[in-house]
């Protein structure tokens, strides 16, 4: 991503969800500035929840500015307003994207934070060469411009995009608003058809009651499901949801593994030719509640890498047990509280 940056000549549209001013986001800041005072057009669309230290770092944005680096953030809330505490944690813009000169895409799971710097992501890099035709990566410059406008406007946008972005591979969106939760829709309707198997891959799984039932309908059709998880990820609370729901699917005959690091990639492979990847996590908060992308196709360049790196990941992880061996008071009650808020993880 810093490559691409530094050897851009027009413009750099870079959004995301987690960004701080650490030594990775120094770096990102610095190669934004120079190019910016190059001339390049900089325009970095911000969460202002993912990334509220930068948010509050008044004479950092102010430094920014004067480079002429454009940078707004996302449905800003300010910490006193209490009425709409719970909006620090429903539409949020998750995605991360970054388009370099509309030639060069990055998206994927990986956001910009030292804290995340051991994590393992899932990217994907689009590049447009010789003759290719240009209007296959407008669909993310289109989807970035109408964030970035809606924003600027204080509105939420409603707009989705389900565009074809090359040969067997399609760009689709997704918003909170009922109707247009098409991440959701589209992962959830690949799990109904599926004839063989699916492989899911996610660092939080909480699934909303349509995905959960699809999982469970297609173990009853006898299908290979497999279950990748973090044996820790960043999140305890968040790990004792994502427990309970992947014993559950173990139960009914999934195998479920954990990861022996934090895993922050997010897939879905369905029957070893049509896969999923993007940046929403296999949770309600992600898939119903927050601004989210993603590719999905059959392209066997962009299948057959996920599924090797599905299984390379399968081979170092330990199955879960059906039964946590220990579990402490404190979790048992963590794991209570948990349960009547399982909506909003």
């Amino acid at each position: 991503m810093l490559e691409d940056i530094w050897n851009a000549k027009i413009s750099i549209d870079f959004e995301q969800y987690i960004f701080s001013d650490s030594l990775v986001g120094k770096e990102f800041l610095s190669a934004l500035s120079v190019k910016a005072a190059e001339g390049v057009r900089v325009r970095m669309l911000l969460d202002m929840y993912g990334s509220y230290s930068l948010y509050y770092d008044v004479q950092r944005l102010i430094q920014l500015k004067q480079r002429r680096v454009e940078i707004i953030f996302f449905n800003p809330i300010a910490k006193w307003r209490v009425d709409n505490f719970f909006h620090y944690f429903s539409r949020r813009d998750h995605r991360k994207l970054l388009i370099v000169d509309s030639k060069i895409v990055h998206m994927g799971s990986a956001g910009v934070s030292q804290e995340m710097s051991n994590w393992e992501e899932a990217n994907l890099r689009l590049e447009l060469r010789g003759m290719a035709n240009p209007e296959l990566l407008s669909s993310f410059v289109l989807s970035f411009n109408k964030l970035w406008q809606a924003t600027l406007r204080g509105r939420f946008s409603s707009k989705v995009f389900n565009l074809p972005i090359g040969r067997d591979l399609n760009y689709i969106t997704s918003t909170p608003r009922i109707g247009k939760r098409k991440v959701h829709q589209i992962l959830t309707k690949a799990v109904r058809r599926a004839k063989k198997s699916v492989y899911l891959v996610t660092p939080y799984f909480v699934p909303t009651e349509r995905l959960q039932f699809a999982l469970f309908r297609a173990l009853r059709r006898g299908l290979d499901v497999r279950l990748l998880i973090p044996k820790n990820s960043d999140s305890h609370f968040v790990d004792l949801a994502t427990r309970e729901y992947a014993r559950s699917l173990l139960r009914r005959g999934a195998k479920v593994a954990l990861v022996p690091l934090i895993s922050h990639g997010k897939y879905c492979i369905i029957d070893e030719n049509w896969a999923l990847l993007g940046s929403a996590n296999m949770d309600n908060l992600s898939l119903l509640n927050n601004y989210e992308h993603a590719i999905v196709g059959t392209n066997p360049d962009f299948v057959g890498p996920l599924t090797a790196n599905f299984l390379e990941f399968a081979n170092i992880a330990n199955t879960l047990t059906p039964k946590p061996k220990t579990t402490s008071f404190k979790d048992k009650l963590l794991g209570i509280i948990s349960r009547s808020i399982h909506r909003f993880l």
